[in-house]
C-alpha cells in the first residue's frame, strides 16, 4: 500500500482512434452500386470492427463473426454462411485463408488485401491478391497480384473501374470493325448481282477501311467510359466478348449500314438521284459508305443513351477523328490529283443531300433499335 499513488485529481480521459480514410465510405458505396460485396477481415476486437465497418458503410444489419466462432464452424457451415457475413474480427491469417476458400467454393471472384508475412497464403489463393506497397512486407508483395502504391482502398475501386472501361472499349472496337466490314462485304456482293461494273473500286474499299476503321477505332479504344460503368453488376467469368446478343447486333447494324449504300446505288441506277456518269454514281456510293461508318462509331459511345444525347460528345478523340476523316474524304472528292487516283468526281449540293438522307435513315434506325433494346432490358431487370 505504501507504493500506491494518492492524492490524484481526475482531469480527463484520452481516447485514441485509427480512423478510416475519408474517401473509403464513398469507395465502399461505389462497390455496392457495382455489385461488389465488401467484407472487412481484421484482428481487432469485435466492437471496434463493428464501429469502423458501420462508419464506412460495410456493415448494416449483418452480424460480426469472430475468430473463435470461425474455428467452431466446419468448412461446409462456413461456405453456407460466408455470403451473409460482412465483418470478421479477432481473426488470424489461417482464418483469412478459410474465408477465401469458402467464398471461392460459392463461385465468387475474390480479391483479398494483406500486408503481413502470414497473409501470403490467402493472397496467393485469392483470385486477386492485393498487397500494401507502403507498409506491406516483401513476402506479401511477392505473393500478391497487385500492389497498392498508396495503400488506399479507393485505388482498388478505381482499378475495377478502369478494368471495366478497358473491356468495354475493346468490345466497342471489335463490334465497330466487324459491323463495318460486314457492310462492305454486303454492298460489294449485292451490287455485283445488279451491275457488271464494280460499285466500288479496290482502291476505294481500301480507303474506306483506312479512313473509317483507323481513326474512329483508335478513338473508341481510348474512350473515357460511361459515367454509369460502376452502376452495373459484374459480368460473368464465362461471358464472351461476342455474346449472342452482340453477334446479332453486328448483323443488324451491318445490314442497316449496307442499306445506306443500297439507297444510293439503286437511287442512281433508277435515276432517283440524277448522275451524269458511272464515276459520279460511284463517288456518291463511296462517300455514303464512308460517312455511314464514321457516324456509326458514335453508336458505341453508350449502350443505353441515344446518340443525340450530350454524352456522345464526351470523346474528344472521336470528334477529332470524325473531322479529320471527313476532311480527307473531301480531299479525295475535290482535289484533282486525288480524283485521278481514286476515280472520283466532285459532288454538288443535291448529291450531298441525297447522300445525307441515305446515311441518316440507317443511322437513326440503329439508334432507335439500341435505345428500345436498352429500355426493354431495363424493364426486364426491374421486374
Amino acid at each position: 500500500g505504501d507504493h500506491l499513488e494518492t492524492g490524484l485529481e481526475y482531469v480527463g480521459i484520452i481516447g485514441l482512434v485509427d480512423p478510416a480514410r475519408a474517401e473509403v465510405p464513398d469507395a465502399v458505396a461505389e462497390c455496392h452500386s457495382a455489385g461488389i460485396k465488401v467484407a472487412m477481415v481484421t484482428g481487432d476486437h469485435a466492437l471496434t470492427a463493428r464501429a469502423v465497418a458501420a462508419r464506412v458503410g460495410i456493415l448494416d444489419h449483418e452480424r460480426v463473426v469472430t475468430g473463435p466462432e470461425l474455428e467452431a464452424m466446419s468448412d461446409e457451415d462456413l461456405t453456407r454462411a460466408v455470403e451473409d457475413i460482412r465483418v470478421y474480427a479477432r481473426v488470424n491469417p489461417e482464418h483469412k485463408l478459410r474465408i477465401v476458400e469458402a467464398l471461392k467454393a460459392n463461385g465468387e471472384i475474390v480479391a483479398m488485401t494483406g500486408d503481413g508475412v502470414n497473409d501470403a497464403p490467402a493472397l496467393k489463393r485469392a483470385d486477386i491478391g492485393v498487397a500494401m506497397g507502403l507498409v506491406g512486407t516483401d513476402v506479401s508483395r511477392e505473393a500478391a497480384d497487385m500492389v497498392l502504391a498508396d495503400d488506399n482502398f479507393a485505388t482498388i475501386v478505381e482499378a475495377v473501374r478502369q478494368g471495366r472501361i478497358i473491356f468495354d472499349n475493346l468490345r466497342k472496337v471489335v463490334l465497330f470493325l466487324l459491323s463495318c466490314n460486314m457492310s462492305e462485304v454486303l454492298i460489294v456482293f449485292i451490287t455485283a448481282l445488279f451491275s457488271p461494273v464494280p460499285a466500288l473500286s479496290a482502291l476505294q474499299l481500301l480507303w474506306i477501311n483506312l479512313v473509317t476503321d483507323g481513326p474512329p477505332a483508335l478513338a473508341l479504344g481510348v474512350d473515357p467510359g460511361s459515367p454509369r460503368v460502376m452502376q452495373r453488376k459484374p459480368r460473368g467469368t464465362d461471358e464472351s466478348m461476342l455474346t449472342g446478343l452482340r453477334q446479332r447486333q453486328i448483323v443488324v447494324q451491318g445490314a442497316l449500314m449496307t442499306l445506306a449504300g443500297l439507297i444510293v446505288f439503286f437511287g442512281t441506277e433508277y435515276k432517283l438521284f440524277p448522275v451524269d456518269s458511272p464515276a459520279h454514281a460511284q463517288t456518291m456510293l463511296f462517300t455514303a459508305m464512308v460517312l455511314v461508318q464514321l457516324l456509326h462509331a458514335f453508336d458505341f459511345i453508350s449502350d443505353t443513351r441515344t446518340v443525340f444525347s450530350p454524352e456522345s460528345l464526351r470523346n474528344k478523340w472521336l470528334l477529332a477523328g470524325l473531322a479529320g476523316s471527313v476532311a480527307l474524304q473531301a480531299a479525295v472528292i475535290y482535289a484533282p490529283s486525288l480524283q485521278r487516283i481514286f476515280g472520283t468526281q466532285p459532288l454538288g449540293l443535291a448529291d450531298w443531300l441525297a447522300v445525307a438522307v441515305s446515311v441518316l435513315v440507317p443511322f437513326v434506325a440503329i439508334d432507335v433499335i439500341k435505345v428500345a433494346g436498352a429500355r426493354r432490358a431495363a424493364r426486364r431487370d426491374a421486374a
